[in-house]
């Protein structure tokens, strides 16, 4: 007795899980859910010759100088004008910094 009242239970559920699975297949299409809004027909054509308009006012030359002339103060105040990675250095600092790296090198391979 037991066992058929497990075996009734086990293909009742089965079959409401398959009816179940079976019922999520067949979903709502979009255009149920939200009907999009058909060709209209206004009697009109577009004219496509119509200027654009500008998001943002664009530059004056005034206000072109003048941020080119900020942009060159902080340039100079950089202190930068030129100078070379190390094209300014004195044969004595390159003789220096070339014995120092000597003494390394003795260092690392231990002689």
């Amino acid at each position: 007795m037991t066992r058929s009242f497990a075996a009734r239970i086990f293909f009742l559920s089965t079959a409401m899980s398959a009816a179940l699975a079976a019922s999520a297949c067949q979903t709502a299409r979009l255009e149920d859910l939200a009907p999009l809004p058909g060709v209209r027909n206004t009697g009109t054509t577009p004219n496509l010759n119509v200027a654009p308009k500008a998001e943002t006012t664009q530059f004056s030359e005034a206000d072109k100088n003048a941020k080119t002339a900020e942009l060159k103060a902080a340039l100079s105040n950089q202190g930068v004008k030129g100078q070379g990675g190390g094209a300014n250095a004195s044969a004595a600092q390159i003789r220096k910094a070339a014995q120092a790296q000597t003494q390394t090198l003795k260092e690392i391979e231990g002689e």
